[in-house]
């Protein structure tokens, strides 16, 4: 059996070991984790990322920590407006009123 097939067969037998996606490479097995986790140092595990630390937009807003997302809450009786948007992407600013 060629390197290839034996890397993809590995892929198959209990997903690699990996947390959420076993794919084949031609270095081999690779671990790939969701969006909102990361790798974590062991390569085959995937460790939720804590956006409202690192990098959530939520502007006044309060920012609440969920696995492998976050969510921007207003005060009671407030509300969010986005000012700005992008399809490309690209961060969403909100102003609380």
């Amino acid at each position: 059996m060629d390197e290839y097939k034996k890397v993809a067969e590995e892929c198959r037998i209990d997903n690699g070991n990996c947390d959420h996606t076993c794919k084949t490479s031609p270095k081999g097995l690779e671990c790939e984790c969701r969006k909102g986790w990361r790798l974590d140092t062991d390569q085959r595990s995937c460790v939720d990322i804590n956006e409202c630390q690192e990098n959530a937009n939520c502007g006044a807003a309060k920012c609440f920590e969920m696995p492998g997302s976050y969510s921007c809450r207003c005060p009671e009786h407030e509300y969010m407006i986005a000012k700005e948007h992008t399809e490309t992407g690209g961060n969403i600013q909100f102003s609380i009123r």
